[in-house]
């Protein structure tokens, strides 16, 4: 199933720097032996390629009117010193990091949080939280938002919030837009590089074949290009979440989480098409997949999530992955 990559091999001696050669890790144990057992499944990545993992500290807001953007819940994975232990294990193996900070409202997507001052505020005072831990534990890239669609239009807000986040950390700041709305996004001029959640569908039908998910993800690769050309220019694009299920119709909704009839090549083949499609692109930064689970034993043949661990999956990404490095 995987493609040659002689011609691959050939195009990347041509590129340019960085390319995030990305995983979205998403801490999912609990209890006795829960770092330990991270430790192993960041080291298990690196193994495979990984150069930057997006860490995706994961808050909550009552409603999405309320703003009132909860810190530092219990669980492991979103605790202040569970990123901070990870952000320092995954430097020690060569890992950079892009810190992604979430704010999920109960009940409705963050897409749906509508603008407004008081959120603003709020919200301010969230990502400053994690501008700071960002600067102070020398965080290679840094995430001022994720998928707030309903909000996005407010161009002084964000612009205000931006200019914030820069009195705190002085690296790379991106925003992470839903696939269905980078065109909208009037302030990408503020940010360093333009961030995708690139859940773009690749298919009409399950029975998609591999060639034809490739001739959807070139399409697209060449929209995104064309788009960028007239409007952004000077700026990467970076899929800063990806992902594929192991379900018969990933491709066709690659967001929906519903199904129960593992189908582990189906999650390889668009792996693959995308891959095939981008790679090689000067102006694409990479790509986070979602999400490397922090049980080393996460993923399998049975497993139908987002996870590629121990399915044919990972396999496509560590092929791409170990190609040599852009120059």
């Amino acid at each position: 199933m995987i493609a040659s990559f002689i011609g691959l091999l050939l195009i990347a001696g041509r590129q340019h720097s960085p390319l995030y050669r990305g995983m979205s890790y998403t801490n999912s144990i609990s209890g006795l032996g829960a770092y330990v057992r991270s430790d192993a499944s960041l080291a298990a990545m690196a193994s495979d390629g990984v150069n930057c993992i997006a860490l995706n500290p994961q808050q909550s807001q009552s409603t999405i009117l309320s703003g009132d953007i909860h810190l530092n819940p219990r669980s492991f994975g979103n605790s202040d010193a569970a990123i901070i232990h990870t952000i320092r294990v995954a430097h020690k193996l060569g890992m950079k990091i892009l810190l992604k900070p979430m704010v999920n409202p109960r009940g409705h997507w963050r897409g749906d949080i509508p603008a407004s001052g008081g959120w603003f505020q709020a919200y301010t005072g969230f990502i400053q939280h994690y501008a700071v831990m960002a600067a102070s534990e020398h965080v290679e890239a840094f995430s001022v938002g994720c998928e707030f669609r309903a909000n996005e239009w407010d161009d002084a807000e964000w612009r205000r919030l931006i200019g914030t986040v820069r009195q705190f950390y002085k690296g790379p700041i991106t925003y992470c837009c839903n696939w269905d709305s980078y065109k909208k996004v009037s302030w990408w001029d503020a940010v360093d590089f333009i961030g995708i959640d690139a859940y773009f569908p690749l298919a009409h039908t399950p029975d998609a074949s591999p060639e034809a998910l490739e001739a959807a993800a070139t399409s697209l690769a060449d929209s995104l290009a064309a788009w960028r050309k007239m409007n952004h220019p000077d700026k990467q694009i970076a899929f800063t979440e990806i992902g594929y299920q192991s379900l018969p119709k990933t491709a066709m909704h690659p967001w929906e989480t519903s199904g129960n009839s593992a189908d582990p090549e189906a999650q390889a083949n668009a792996y693959e098409a995308m891959l095939q499609a981008f790679w090689g692109r000067r102006w694409w930064a990479g790509a986070f997949w979602w999400g490397w689970s922090s049980d080393p034993d996460g993923g399998g043949p049975r497993d139908t999530d987002f996870t590629p661990q121990n399915k044919p999956a990972e396999a496509v990404m560590r092929a791409f992955y170990m190609l040599p490095m852009r120059k």
